[in-house]
């Protein structure tokens, strides 16, 4: 089992300050583990949002010289 991070570590992890990470908590996109008013973070659930964040950068078409 994978130990929970805290906000200001999930950030850094996600290299984003605090408060995007907030925003995005709170918009839904990055989930979160509450517990009374703490807010803790799985490493696993970041992964997944690293992953849903990646896109395919299209290559460029070749050019005849």
């Amino acid at each position: 089992m994978n130990r929970l991070l805290k906000t200001k570590d999930a950030a850094k992890y996600l290299c984003m300050s605090e408060k995007t990470l907030w925003n995005l908590t709170n918009a839904g996109q990055v989930r979160a583990v509450r517990m009374g008013r703490l807010v803790r973070y799985d490493p696993d659930d970041l992964d997944a949002f690293i992953e849903q964040c990646k896109t395919e950068i299209s290559q460029k078409p070749q050019i005849d010289t």
